[in-house]
């Protein structure tokens, strides 16, 4: 029987050597990205606002988007960061405001992404203020 508990201890050890994670996280930095331009059209059709770019040996959390236009009252948006929602929005004011946060946190490995939005909007150009904040984390073995 003590046999067998050694052997189960030393097997035990050997796999758990061999066993290791392809990366630890470590945290970075705090990142806001902030892109500004302007609602050409109220058609209901995906626009690109701009692009993010995550560096080599990063991952980034996106924790929060959020798009605002700063001349109307009244409008509905979506923000798409990699054709995944990250934030639908009513913004009806002074009645009532809901913005709601869908798919956070999103997950981004190295690499570019677009910042993208749908916009339901009563007047044409309009500008916009999209805000994505995100944890920068970097990839150690």
């Amino acid at each position: 029987m003590k046999n067998l508990k050694n052997l189960i201890l030393v097997f035990s050890v050997l796999v758990s050597t061999n066993c290791l994670a392809q990366f630890n996280l470590q945290f970075n930095q705090v990142k806001r990205v902030k892109i500004n331009g302007n609602v050409s059209s109220t058609v209901n059709t995906k626009q690109i606002a701009g692009s993010i770019v995550v560096p080599a040996n990063k991952v980034w959390k996106i924790e929060s988007g959020s798009f605002a236009t700063t001349s109307s009252p009244y409008h509905s948006s979506l923000l798409f960061v990699d054709d995944q929602i990250l934030q639908v929005g009513i913004y009806n004011q002074p009645a009532s405001s809901n913005y709601n946060m869908a798919n956070a946190p999103i997950w981004l490995p190295a690499g570019t992404y677009n910042i993208e939005y749908l916009c339901s909007i009563f007047l044409a150009n309009l500008s916009y203020a999209i805000t994505i904040s995100a944890i920068e984390y970097n990839l150690t073995p």
